[in-house]
Protein backbone atom coordinates (compact mmCIF):
# COMPACT_ATOMS: atom_id res chain seq x y z
CA UNK A 1 0.00 0.00 0.00
CA UNK A 2 2.42 2.48 1.20
CA UNK A 3 4.26 1.70 -2.70
CA UNK A 4 1.08 2.65 -4.05
CA UNK A 5 0.95 6.10 -2.19
CA UNK A 6 4.85 6.83 -3.18
CA UNK A 7 3.92 6.51 -6.92
CA UNK A 8 0.60 8.09 -6.80
CA UNK A 9 2.92 11.24 -5.57
CA UNK A 10 5.35 10.72 -8.42
CA UNK A 11 2.74 10.79 -10.98
CA UNK A 12 1.21 13.87 -9.41
CA UNK A 13 4.56 15.84 -9.01
CA UNK A 14 5.46 14.94 -12.38
CA UNK A 15 2.27 16.29 -13.80
CA UNK A 16 2.50 19.58 -11.85
CA UNK A 17 5.54 20.40 -12.90
CA UNK A 18 4.97 19.21 -16.40
CA UNK A 19 1.81 21.23 -16.91
CA UNK A 20 3.07 24.03 -15.26
CA UNK A 21 5.77 24.31 -17.67
CA UNK A 22 3.23 24.19 -20.72
CA UNK A 23 1.83 27.46 -22.07
CA UNK A 24 4.48 29.52 -21.38
CA UNK A 25 7.51 30.28 -24.17
CA UNK A 26 10.60 31.79 -22.84
CA UNK A 27 13.55 31.58 -25.16
CA UNK A 28 16.13 33.36 -26.30
CA UNK A 29 16.29 35.17 -30.34
CA UNK A 30 19.28 36.41 -32.34
CA UNK A 31 19.15 39.75 -33.27
CA UNK A 32 18.12 38.59 -36.56
CA UNK A 33 15.17 36.93 -35.51
CA UNK A 34 13.76 40.01 -33.46
CA UNK A 35 14.48 42.06 -36.53
CA UNK A 36 12.01 39.52 -38.58
CA UNK A 37 9.53 39.49 -35.57
CA UNK A 38 9.35 43.31 -35.59
CA UNK A 39 8.84 43.36 -39.35
CA UNK A 40 5.99 40.82 -39.48
CA UNK A 41 4.26 41.43 -36.04
CA UNK A 42 2.81 44.26 -34.73
CA UNK A 43 1.65 42.60 -31.45
CA UNK A 44 5.50 42.08 -29.95
CA UNK A 45 6.04 44.67 -27.01
CA UNK A 46 10.22 45.44 -26.97
CA UNK A 47 11.11 46.16 -23.27
CA UNK A 48 14.48 47.91 -22.50
CA UNK A 49 15.71 46.89 -18.78
CA UNK A 50 19.09 48.87 -19.24
CA UNK A 51 20.39 52.13 -17.33
CA UNK A 52 18.92 55.13 -18.56
CA UNK A 53 22.86 56.05 -18.52
CA UNK A 54 22.98 53.10 -21.16
CA UNK A 55 20.17 54.44 -23.24
CA UNK A 56 22.04 58.00 -23.68
CA UNK A 57 24.59 56.56 -25.31
CA UNK A 58 22.53 54.04 -28.07
CA UNK A 59 19.58 53.77 -29.59
CA UNK A 60 16.48 52.15 -28.41
CA UNK A 61 15.24 48.93 -29.86
CA UNK A 62 11.33 49.66 -31.75
CA UNK A 63 8.97 51.25 -29.35
CA UNK A 64 7.86 50.28 -26.07
CA UNK A 65 9.03 50.55 -22.69
CA UNK A 66 11.66 50.90 -20.51
CA UNK A 67 11.94 49.98 -16.80
CA UNK A 68 14.99 49.89 -15.50
CA UNK A 69 16.53 46.44 -14.44
CA UNK A 70 18.26 48.07 -11.64
CA UNK A 71 15.78 50.22 -10.51
CA UNK A 72 14.41 50.45 -7.01
CA UNK A 73 10.26 49.67 -8.83
CA UNK A 74 11.56 47.20 -11.41
CA UNK A 75 9.09 44.62 -10.23
CA UNK A 76 6.48 46.92 -9.55
CA UNK A 77 6.64 48.41 -12.58
CA UNK A 78 6.52 45.19 -14.51
CA UNK A 79 4.06 43.86 -12.62
CA UNK A 80 1.61 46.31 -13.88
CA UNK A 81 2.22 45.20 -17.78
CA UNK A 82 -0.18 43.24 -19.54
CA UNK A 83 1.05 39.53 -19.01
CA UNK A 84 -1.20 38.26 -22.11
CA UNK A 85 1.57 40.37 -24.65
CA UNK A 86 4.41 38.96 -26.51
CA UNK A 87 7.67 40.56 -25.02
CA UNK A 88 11.23 40.62 -26.28
CA UNK A 89 13.11 41.49 -23.59
CA UNK A 90 17.00 43.45 -23.60
CA UNK A 91 19.45 45.05 -21.87
CA UNK A 92 23.07 45.87 -23.00
CA UNK A 93 24.61 42.52 -23.04
CA UNK A 94 22.44 39.87 -22.08
CA UNK A 95 22.34 39.27 -17.92
CA UNK A 96 19.59 41.49 -16.59
CA UNK A 97 17.29 40.50 -19.48
CA UNK A 98 17.75 36.65 -18.62
CA UNK A 99 16.58 37.62 -14.94
CA UNK A 100 14.36 40.06 -15.94
CA UNK A 101 12.27 37.55 -18.34
CA UNK A 102 12.89 34.94 -15.25
CA UNK A 103 11.39 37.33 -13.00
CA UNK A 104 8.43 37.88 -15.21
CA UNK A 105 8.06 33.94 -15.87
CA UNK A 106 7.65 33.41 -12.43
CA UNK A 107 4.85 36.06 -12.05
CA UNK A 108 2.94 34.46 -14.76
CA UNK A 109 3.89 36.49 -17.87
CA UNK A 110 3.38 33.54 -20.90
CA UNK A 111 5.36 34.00 -23.97
CA UNK A 112 8.54 35.87 -23.40
CA UNK A 113 11.93 36.31 -25.08
CA UNK A 114 15.13 37.45 -24.50
CA UNK A 115 17.48 38.75 -26.75
CA UNK A 116 21.17 37.04 -26.68
CA UNK A 117 24.01 39.20 -26.16
CA UNK A 118 21.27 42.08 -25.40
CA UNK A 119 21.47 45.14 -27.30
CA UNK A 120 25.10 44.85 -27.87
CA UNK A 121 23.98 42.01 -30.76
CA UNK A 122 21.61 44.34 -32.06
CA UNK A 123 24.38 47.26 -32.87
CA UNK A 124 26.72 45.08 -34.55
Amino acid sequence: MKILGIIVLIVAASMVIYYGCQGSSNEKISAEELREMLESNDDVVVLDVRTPEEIENSDRIGEGFHIDYLGDSFEEEVLKLDKSDTYVVYCAGGARSAKAVSFMAENGFKRLYDLDDGYNAWDE
